[in-house]
Order: C-alpha cells, then sequence, then structure tokens
C-alpha cells in the first residue's frame, strides 16, 4: 500500500493541491499523511482520522490524540468559528 505524506504549510493556493496530485489518492488505495491539512478542508473533504500530536515537557514526552471524527471536527469547528464573528 502506498503512503504519501504532505505538508501543507507554505502551500498558499488550493489549485496547487490538484499540481500535486495529492487530492487523487485520498479514499483510494493509499495512505495519506497531511500536516497543515486544516487550511484546506473544503478541497480535501471531511475523510481521514485526525492525529493531534502535542509535546508536554513537563509530563515526559510527546501524547498522541486520535479522533474517528477525522478532518470533520475541524470543519464543524472552523464553521462554528465563521458564525461567531
Amino acid at each position: 500500500m502506498p503512503l504519501f505524506h504532505a505538508d501543507l504549510y507554505r502551500i498558499d493556493e488550493a489549485a496547487d493541491l490538484t499540481e500535486l496530485g495529492l487530492v487523487e489518492h485520498i479514499g483510494g488505495n493509499s495512505i495519506v499523511l497531511i500536516e497543515w491539512g486544516e487550511r484546506f478542508l473544503s478541497e480535501l473533504g471531511a475523510r481521514g482520522v485526525l492525529v493531534k500530536l502535542e509535546v508536554h515537557e513537563e509530563e515526559g514526552g510527546p501524547t498522541f490524540d486520535f479522533s474517528e471524527k477525522g478532518l470533520a471536527m475541524l470543519s464543524s469547528k472552523s464553521d462554528e468559528r465563521s458564525l461567531q464573528a
């Protein structure tokens, strides 16, 4: 099974996602790891599993949080923020 990784931090436009070929691999027979995916929620869709990594030096190291709601959870939080603005 192919594994793809993309760090979208420096991607400025959604059109760049198409140029990278990233979107075509999502939902296929591959694993796609995306950093900074919340920047392009509408283009990437709300599929997937959200993995949150936090480093707590005072607690002795990193912690991982896995959410079955995936990017849909981020999308709904983004909608809530826009409604409050």
